[in-house]
């Protein structure tokens, strides 16, 4: 079926990994990718680190298509699946037909409780934005060079989420010398995604290099004068310039809500990407829940569901080899106050199991997560690169733990000088 018709709707990590896959299967039809925010599709794990500097620029972080001219990347929102007649539904009218769909709309932040006082001395929009896109980048980018202008001083931020976006933007804001406050009501919020030893690690240096750290829920906000005012549910009012949210997401599922798919916190599918009960369309990335599991949110484990799913609807509309269940195999890295952080597999359904392996008093941490059979599921390294590359191939083996403790020994500890 070489003239078949793909529609890819959303050009995150997921939607491109699936159309450069697709390509590379030699799926030969047309091919259209639906791009809501109108610009090029870019690695959007940039917005809060590459982005936010003053000379960052959207083609440094663009993500390349393949070049063929039966690709078309499409400026549009989605705002229906019609899946009787096989069509998306554009908001500009436009429908475009489909032999395959794959949904990768992703998710959007979740807005704080607001509340606007003095109304029109500040504009409460400009200055509390969640930082997701590149127009919330620029946007932000905008009120630091204003404080800057005006005040003569560095810009006092506070972000309310102290999770891995937030914990990322402090740092690098706080890099950049402006004065950040972050707003977190678990006492541990990164426990879930690093394990306890490493979460534990981040908490410390967020109290060392931060202007303040709350442990405490925003309950409203409004402007006085040209500030923004928080008020936190411990009776603190924090005074900011500028208001990063940063709590959480939620699935971009509203143009679904009267197709025929079953949603529930995310699009369901099955191993291979396929959606329930509904012929030819297919989800992948931040909101896809495969047999009804937890979402995973971060890159890399969207870039393997996308060629995943690309690798699935070549077997359906190509007769290509079955792809077989998709694998959680997904990994990502970060970097916090020096330290490089990575994060092989998923840690979430495995947190009743969690191990710390590094040895007592070294620099480095190690977390490590076992199935019910002590087999490695996910792990988890700061501060060493050679220990991550070396616990990588062991978490995609699911290697068994005294394996796992036999090479973090190994690397971390220095061997041993004969005496002459």
């Amino acid at each position: 079926m070489s003239t078949a018709s793909v529609v890819i709707v959303g050009t995150g990590a997921a939607g491109t990994a699936a159309a450069t896959h697709l390509r590379g299967l030699g799926f030969t039809g047309d091919l259209t990718l639906v791009n809501a925010e109108a610009q090029v599709p870019y690695n959007r794990t940039t917005v809060n680190k590459t982005l936010l500097h003053p000379d960052s620029t959207l083609d440094s972080v663009r993500i390349a298509l393949p070049d063929d001219p039966r690709i078309t990347l499409l400026a549009g929102r989605a705002e229906r699946l019609d899946t009787q007649r096989r069509t998306v539904v554009l908001h500009q009218g436009n429908h475009l037909s489909y032999d395959a769909v794959l949904i990768a709309t992703g998710a959007r932040p979740r807005p704080l409780p607001r509340r606007e006082l003095n109304d029109g001395v500040a504009e409460l929009s400009d200055r509390v934005t969640p930082l997701r896109t590149y127009d919330d980048a620029e946007r932000i980018r905008r009120v630091l060079a204003r404080v800057g202008a005006k005040l003569c001083r560095p810009a006092r931020v506070g972000i309310v989420g102290a999770s891995l976006l937030g914990s990322e933007t402090a740092n690098v804001l706080t890099d950049m010398g402006h004065e950040v406050f972050l707003i977190g009501a678990p006492t541990n919020p990164m426990a879930r995604q690093l394990g306890t030893t490493i979460a534990t690690w981040v908490q410390a240096r967020h109290a060392e290099h931060l202007a303040g750290v709350a442990n405490a829920r925003v309950d409203s906000m409004f402007t006085r004068c040209d500030d923004v005012v928080l008020v936190l549910s411990d009776g603190t009012e924090l005074t900011v310039d500028l208001v990063v949210e940063a709590v959480g997401v939620d699935p971009e599922v509203g143009w679904l809500s009267d197709s025929a798919l079953t949603i529930d916190d995310g699009v369901l599918v099955d191993d291979r990407l396929r959606t329930l009960n509904v012929e030819g369309v297919y989800a992948a990335g931040d909101l896809a829940r495969i047999d009804g599991s937890t979402r995973v949110e971060h890159w890399g484990y969207a870039l393997a569901q996308g060629a995943h799913a690309a690798r699935t609807i070549s077997h359906d509309l190509l007769r290509a080899e079955d792809p077989g269940p998709f694998q959680s195999s997904g990994s990502y890295s970060t970097r916090l106050y020096g330290k490089s952080i990575n994060v092989f597999g998923s840690p979430h359904p495995y947190r009743g199991r969690e191990i710390a392996l590094a040895p007592l008093g070294h620099e480095a941490h190690v977390t490590v997560y076992t199935d019910a059979e002590s087999r490695l599921s996910a792990a988890v390294t700061l501060g060493s690169a050679k220990l991550a590359n070396r616990l990588r191939p062991l978490v995609a083996a699911a290697a068994d733990l005294n394996e796992a403790a036999e090479v973090v020994t190994a690397t971390l500890t220095p061997p041993t000088t004969a005496a002459k």
